[in-house]
């Protein structure tokens, strides 16, 4: 038995398969550049999240500290009455507004 060892010529090589790994592997290059994108897009709202949320304590800490000043405002012209409303009221406020 003799073994001949046979090459295939350019003809003989499936040209069809080479297109679709072809068509395949630059379908999977778009999939890893559309992630990026989509991650640099929720980058950029996770930033504009951070902000917003920022500008929320803000707000809070600001009608916080426009209710301390109301309720020791109140103090003052109430007199000795006031001091249980301000304890109470100061307790019922949240700890993390605070």
């Amino acid at each position: 038995m003799v073994f001949t060892e046979k090459r295939k010529t350019v003809n003989e090589i499936n040209t069809r398969i080479i297109q679709e790994v072809a068509t395949d592997i630059g379908l999977l290059v778009k999939y890893t550049s559309d992630i990026r994108g989509k991650t640099a897009k929720i980058q950029i709202l996770t930033e504009k999240i951070d902000g917003d949320l920022d500008d929320i304590k803000k707000a809070v800490s600001n009608y916080q500290n426009k209710l301390k000043t109301a309720v020791t405002e109140l103090e003052y012209d109430t007199g000795t009455t006031t001091e249980k409303f301000e304890s109470r009221a100061v307790k019922e406020i949240p700890a993390n507004l605070i």
